[in-house]
């Protein structure tokens, strides 16, 4: 599975995509992928269990032995 986030900085701006680059910092673009591997770090920890209990009556659940 890939999973690919795209954010969209100045689009209202009106600058030439060079120009807009160097207006942001790259602390920004950096803080954005440490938040993004921390969110995703805390939802593979639950998120496996929601999706069975929400599925309980219609899959079988898979025994670890």
């Amino acid at each position: 599975m890939v999973l690919r986030s795209r954010f969209w900085f100045g689009a209202r701006t009106g600058l030439p995509a060079g120009e807009l680059r160097a207006t942001i910092p790259e602390e920004i673009g950096l803080g954005l992928m440490r938040h993004a591997t921390t969110e995703f770090k805390y939802l593979s920890r639950f998120l496996p269990s929601l999706y069975i209990a929400e599925q309980r009556d219609v899959e079988p659940v898979e025994l670890p032995w």
